[in-house]
């Protein structure tokens, strides 16, 4: 073991010595918002704000302390994307689109800023969250006004001889973002929150890797999934999409929550001179 992995313990160590040993409060929210996402559909940021949809979800929220609180959430999101919007002509030409449905579950922890200054819970505050989530998703693509569901398609040659196993509608996600919450009184708050999820599956959008020569997905999928993976009858092992690079979204909402137990300052930010709150030994 090497002197880093004794550093890094001993941070862990340090930060967990800043819990108190009882829990301030516990708290119900509901949030309501937009989500997005960034992938091989999406050549630029302006292009994946563009194609926002509305998110909503729910989380259970348990407060180690005033500086260390816990969260169990489940978030609703749709995402998009279509090559149309791109500016890059050769985007244009590959003609690819998706949308679905993502549902995920999350456990995220919360690193409250003002936590570091002051004992006393405070009405406003900054905070940091990171955690990892699952979640469950199924592209489809618009074909003469329908959506199709495209992994049963197999675009790419998926479950053909010689090529990959079928991808999983299912995956991780490493979730990490920050916010803002304010109460408005000692059981109710308010908060804003970005969240950015990198994912670990490419198929998000259902384009990872190359094209499949056209015949050959007509001959073994039908005529849509031939369309579908390779309309512009590009040769067989042009680059379709990049695979080292994993499919993100993300999500940006309005939270309202309900506290049990809670005790906050309506006295303003007060920090403390003496330093960061950990306990002395």
């Amino acid at each position: 073991m090497g002197v880093r992995h004794y550093y890094f313990y001993i941070f862990i160590f340090n930060l967990l010595c800043c819990f108190r040993a009882e829990a301030q409060s516990v708290a119900v929210g509901l949030s309501l918002g937009v989500g997005n996402y960034s992938g091989d559909l999406t050549e630029n940021v302006a292009n994946v704000v563009k194609q926002s949809h509305p998110a909503g979800g729910i989380h259970l929220r348990y407060d180690f302390s005033n500086m260390i609180s816990l969260l169990a959430q489940y978030s609703y999101l749709n995402v998009s994307a279509d090559d149309k919007l791109a500016k890059a002509r050769w985007q244009q030409d590959r003609g690819l689109n998706f949308k679905s449905v993502i549902h995920e579950f999350c456990i995220l922890g919360q690193l409250n800023i003002m936590g570091f200054f002051t004992e006393i819970p405070m009405r406003n505050n900054f905070y940091l969250t990171s955690g990892i989530g699952f979640f469950r998703f199924n592209p489809k693509a618009l074909y003469q006004g329908n959506w199709i569901e495209l992994k049963p398609l197999g675009t790419e040659g998926q479950g053909l001889a010689g090529m990959p196993d079928p991808y999983k509608l299912s995956a991780i996600n490493l979730a990490f973002g920050f916010g803002h919450r304010y109460f408005l009184s000692s059981n109710l708050s308010i908060a804003i929150e970005y969240l950015t999820r990198q994912t670990r599956t490419d198929y998000l959008d259902d384009a990872s890797t190359n094209y499949v020569d056209y015949e050959t997905l007509k001959a073994q999928r039908g005529e849509i999934a031939a369309e579908l993976g390779n309309k512009i009858r590009a040769p067989h092992g042009w680059k379709r999409a990049e695979f080292n690079n994993r499919d993100w979204y993300n999500s940006l909402m309005f939270t309202v929550a309900y506290h049990f137990g809670a005790d906050v300052s309506f006295k303003g930010i007060r920090i403390k001179k003496q330093g960061i709150n950990c306990p002395k030994f």
